[in-house]
């Protein structure tokens, strides 16, 4: 095995394995099951690394393609790992509860869950086309001024959902350059005096991302993501924002 083999083994395990001998023999799929199964159990297999590939797993343990696919096969059917297409096995991580309700933030959502988020700006300006769907919830032409900003949430060194944001500039003149500056709307509507407003309604769909939300997110186009399109309003009723977030699947659980 090269140096460089070798050293993802490690870095993966923790420790080398020597590889298994006597009645752990190559076909025993079921051996490489259990320790795999122990060193994820013990936190040696870190949540945010991948496995060793499958060639690596069969000349770590001395064994045949087909029995590491069958250990690996039986780890998912445990939840204890999870598979995608072009990004490997990751260990299975305990799932989000994202609440849908009239006062839906994500961010705080977590962090009053106890989590670690971080935000990070991907853009904030203005267009003069509107997405038809987002014309129709804000009421204006689509030709017409708009906001749209876009923030990335990172859960527990994870990143997790892109938020987009679409506002009226008419109503929010300043949004542009607000959102740039705090990487929230709240905040910025509380500049122009909107210090309070309510989820009206979510529209809930799944599908595939596209290739700039899958790098984002760091997954596989074949990865299933929630969109979910929602209208917030002020205390008046009155459409103040569209709110757009497409939501990693395989982290998050929606409870509506």
């Amino acid at each position: 095995m090269s140096k460089t083999k070798k050293a993802v083994l490690e870095v993966v395990f923790g420790v080398e394995n020597q590889g298994m001998t006597g009645n752990q023999s190559a076909e025993n799929w079921r051996a490489i099951f259990k320790d795999l199964k122990m060193r994820i159990e013990r936190g040696e297999v870190g949540l945010q690394r991948a496995l060793p590939t499958q060639t690596e797993l069969s000349r770590h343990y001395s064994a045949s393609r087909h029995a590491v696919r069958r250990a690996l096969s039986a780890l998912r059917d445990e939840q204890l790992i999870i598979s995608w297409q072009g990004k490997g096995a990751f260990v299975q991580r305990p799932k989000l509860e994202y609440r849908i309700n009239h006062r839906t933030r994500f961010g705080s959502n977590m962090r009053q869950s106890g989590h670690t988020v971080t935000i990070q700006l991907i853009s904030s300006a203005q267009r003069n086309r509107v997405p038809d769907a987002v014309a129709r919830r804000l009421g204006i032409p689509k030709r017409h001024p708009i906001f749209v900003g876009e923030i990335l949430h990172t859960v527990d060194g994870i990143p997790t959902l892109i938020g987009r944001h679409y506002c009226n500039l008419k109503h929010f003149p300043n949004m542009v350059e607000e959102f740039r500056r705090t990487g929230n709307t709240p905040t910025a509507f509380a500049t122009a005096g909107i210090d309070d407003y309510l989820r009206e309604n979510t529209v809930v769909k799944t599908r595939h991302p596209t290739p700039t939300e899958a790098l984002i997110l760091d997954v596989s186009l074949s990865q299933p993501v929630f969109e979910l399109q929602g209208l917030n309003v002020d205390l008046t009723g009155k459409p103040i924002e569209v709110t757009e977030a497409i939501a990693r699947g395989d982290r998050v659980q929606l409870h509506v």
